[in-house]
Order: C-alpha cells, then sequence, then structure tokens
C-alpha cells in the first residue's frame, strides 16, 4: 500500500513513499481531518478522524482507491501507536517509541517491512519526520509553516 501514514501519519505515518502534499481542514488535522494530493498516482484522497480524534480514535482514509481504517491502541494514536486495516484486510502495526510519537517516532511492522520513523528536532508536530525505506533512501515529512498539524505537510522522497 504504502500511501497514508500518511499519512499520518502518519500521522500517517510516512507510509507514503512518493511526493505527496497534505492540507488540514479548518487548521486542525487532528480534529477535521486533512486532504491529501498523491502525485506519483495523481489521486486526491481526504482522510477524516473518527469522532472528531485522530489522537483518541483514528482516521479513515478514502481515496479511489479504497478505504484504510487507522485505529488508535488504548485510545490513544500518539502515545500507543495505531493499527491499519485497507479494504477491511490488516495491513500494518505502528508502535510509538517511548510512548511518545510525536517525540520520538515511530516502528511500522507489516509482516514483511519494519520500518523506523523519527521526529526531526524531536518534534514532528513542528519539522515532521524522517523514515528510511530500505533500497530507497530517506522519505521526508516537512511540516507547512513549522506546523504540520494546523497547515498540513509535504512528503518529500
Amino acid at each position: 500500500m504504502k500511501k497514508l501514514i500518511v499519512m499520518m501519519i502518519l500521522l500517517a505515518s510516512s507510509q507514503v513513499f512518493a511526493r505527496a502534499d497534505i492540507r488540514c481542514n479548518n487548521a486542525d488535522c487532528l480534529v477535521y481531518g486533512w486532504n491529501y494530493r498523491d502525485y506519483a498516482k495523481a489521486a486526491d484522497g481526504s482522510v477524516m478522524c473518527i469522532e472528531n480524534s485522530c489522537l483518541r480514535y483514528g482516521w479513515t482514509v478514502y481515496d479511489r482507491f479504497g478505504t484504510a481504517d487507522v485505529r488508535c491502541t488504548n485510545l490513544d494514536c500518539f502515545g500507543s501507536g495505531w493499527t491499519e486495516a485497507y479494504n477491511g484486510r490488516f495491513v500494518r502495526n505502528v508502535s510509538c517509541l517511548q510512548n511518545d510519537c510525536l517525540r520520538n517516532g515511530w516502528r511500522t511492522s507489516s509482516g514483511t517491512d519494519n520500518l523506523v520513523t523519527y521526529c526531526r528536532n524531536s518534534n514532528c508536530s513542528a519539522y515532521g519526520w524522517t523514515t528510511y525505506i530500505p533500497g530507497r533512501g530517506n522519505v521526508d515529512a516537512i511540516c507547512h509553516n513549522q506546523a504540520c498539524f494546523v497547515n498540513g505537510w509535504e512528503v518529500v522522497p
């Protein structure tokens, strides 16, 4: 899949391996979700926070290829981590490093892949994050105006 962690995340999650642009809805990604443009797929998508809390419950990603459901572990996505299913099938598990994804980063496990994402300057919210992809190099998420979850971010391979 290699698209969201995106997004997020992800948050999500630096799972976008091609260039993408993410923009927060109503200046708050973690409440209202975000929209994104994946330039490699020439596809647009939208992300909606579950019960207006991406932090507590997770989010759902909608695009022309299907739906990704992200659910927080222990009602704390950025303290514990999250799981992701794509079109109903489990695809990955994300766990926060040292119980703080937004300061220390996270580990993504998806069967064959085991990726580690680190926050830039120990602050993912302001400076973004970097994921090393074996065989591809770094993928960077860079915050717009030093506020990823207010303004959005750009993913750059």
